[in-house]
């Protein structure tokens, strides 16, 4: 795996761990009257802010701004959608370990691998030897053909089975070497299910 490669998924982790819930109030008549938001802070190294108050932020819902009732840092487990698109080269096994080994014990994941069809090797678990199997299935597995609608089609899949779990902090971090043109998978739609799912 690259150098690259491995600092973003560092600073994916970061962002994710660091994470802080505010309740934001939502005076709209027939709306819920607060609303749960997960946001990171980081300073200008960034470094995890960790000391920030309501005050201290501003949300903003179609252009006006909402009062934060209160900030604090985030508890409840994630639900985490792994993508992995590798082109059988095994690149991202490392990063995707490295990201396990510290984001477990804050939630669940499920591990998808395009190979070149998307096939979930894990469902949302976090047992660790379920975990490291499929681990070894993202090793080196021979050149594959990239297909362009498999990741859009593997993101739509994983947003709904967030939904259908009904995921109170979900996530999908979708890792692709390859990439490619979808030829059958219209984009706006990928991106309306994901609006829809919440995930990050």
């Amino acid at each position: 795996m690259t150098r690259f490669a491995v600092v973003l998924l560092a600073a994916s982790v970061l962002g994710l761990v660091s994470r802080a819930t505010a309740t934001v109030e939502r005076p709209t008549p027939g709306a819920e009257t607060t609303r749960k938001v997960y946001i990171s802070a980081v300073d200008s190294s960034r470094a995890p802010v960790t000391d920030l108050k309501a005050p201290d932020i501003t949300v903003k819902e179609n252009g006006k701004e909402r009062p934060v009732a209160s900030l604090e840092p985030a508890s409840a487990p994630m639900h985490v959608a792994i993508i992995v698109d590798d082109a059988g080269t095994g690149a991202f096994q490392s990063g995707v370990a490295q990201f396990l080994q510290k984001t477990l014990g804050r939630g669940q994941f499920s591990i998808t691998l395009l190979n070149p069809q998307a096939a979930r090797i894990v469902d949302f678990t976090d047992d660790v030897a379920a975990l490291k199997t499929a681990l070894g299935r993202l090793g080196q597995r021979g050149r594959i053909q990239a297909d362009g609608d498999q990741m859009p089609d593997a993101i739509v899949q994983a947003a709904k089975a967030l939904q259908q779990r009904k995921a109170e902090r979900p996530v999908i971090l979708s890792l692709t070497l390859a990439g490619g043109q979808p030829q059958s998978v219209e984009p706006n739609d990928v991106l309306a299910t994901l609006r829809s799912s919440g995930a990050m």
